[in-house]
C-alpha cells in the first residue's frame, strides 16, 4: 500500500472546518437553531379591580395580570384576610356575610403580590320568601333543611340564603338551627317556623310543620331535602 497522503487532504479540512464555523457560533456547543428558548422570569402583578364593594351572596371574578406578559410561569395563588368573603383558586371572590376582607393574589414565580379591599353588605331586605309550600307534613324523628330567601330591595344583586335567623313556635315538636334552618320532628303536634333578616328583622316568614307519630310524611316541596334521621 501507498503512503497515505496527509498534506493532500488540507484544502478539504480547511473548508469543512470554515463551513461549521460559519454554521455553530464559537462556545454554542449544537446547532444554532436548536437552541432552548430562555426562561422569563415574573417582575410583577396587578389586581383588578382596586376596591370591591358587594352584597352578601353575591360573587365577582377579579383579574390579575402577571408582568411581562411572556413570563415564562404565570401560575398564582389567591389569599383572604378575613371570613366575611371567600376566594377561590380561580380568582372569584365570594360574599359570605357583612364585613371587610383584603384579597391578595401571589405569584409563583418570585411571590409578587397585589392585594384589593373587599366591602360585603346585605342588600337592603323587601321580603323574606319561603321556597316551600305554605305547609310540611314529617314523621316524628325526620330532619329537612328549610330554606328561605332574602330578597333584596336592588333587584340588581341575588338573592341571598344567608343573612337569616330561624326559630320555632314550639321546638318541643318542631326543633330548628337557629343558622342553617335544619329543622327535627320532635314529637306530634305542629308549629311554625319562622325565617327572619338578620340585617331588618321586620322582614320575616313562617311555614307550618305538622308532625306525625308514624306513618310516610308528605314529599317536601322546592327548597327542602330530606336526609337520614
Amino acid at each position: 500500500m501507498k503512503d497515505f497522503c496527509f498534506v493532500c487532504l488540507l484544502p478539504v479540512l480547511a473548508a469543512v472546518s470554515c463551513t461549521l464555523e460559519k454554521t455553530c457560533p464559537e462556545g454554542a456547543g449544537e446547532w444554532a437553531g436548536a437552541a432552548p428558548a430562555a426562561a422569563v422570569s415574573v417582575t410583577g402583578v396587578n389586581l383588578e379591580p382596586r376596591n370591591v364593594n358587594m352584597y352578601v351572596g353575591q360573587s365577582v371574578k377579579l383579574t390579575a395580570t402577571v408582568r411581562p406578559s411572556n413570563a415564562t410561569d404565570k401560575r398564582l395563588r389567591w389569599t383572604c384576610t378575613m371570613g366575611c368573603v371567600s376566594v377561590s383558586q380561580e380568582g372569584v371572590v365570594t360574599a359570605m356575610t357583612k364585613g371587610y376582607a383584603t384579597v391578595t393574589v401571589h405569584t409563583l414565580d418570585g411571590d409578587y403580590q397585589s392585594s384589593i379591599r373587599v366591602t360585603s353588605t346585605f342588600n337592603n331586605v323587601s321580603a323574606v320568601e319561603f321556597l316551600s309550600p305554605g305547609e310540611i307534613v314529617l314523621t316524628r324523628g325526620e330532619r329537612f333543611d328549610m330554606q328561605a330567601l332574602a330578597v333584596g330591595e336592588d333587584r340588581l344583586a341575588p338573592p341571598s340564603f344567608r343573612g337569616l335567623e330561624w326559630s320555632s313556635s314550639a321546638p318541643q315538636t318542631v326543633a330548628v338551627d337557629p343558622s342553617t334552618g335544619r329543622a327535627t320532628a320532635m314529637s306530634s303536634g305542629e308549629a311554625y317556623v319562622t325565617a327572619t333578616s338578620s340585617s331588618d328583622t321586620s322582614k320575616s316568614a313562617s311555614c307550618r310543620v305538622v308532625v306525625l307519630n308514624a306513618g310516610p310524611a308528605a314529599e317536601g316541596g322546592v327548597g327542602f331535602r330530606s336526609l337520614d334521621p
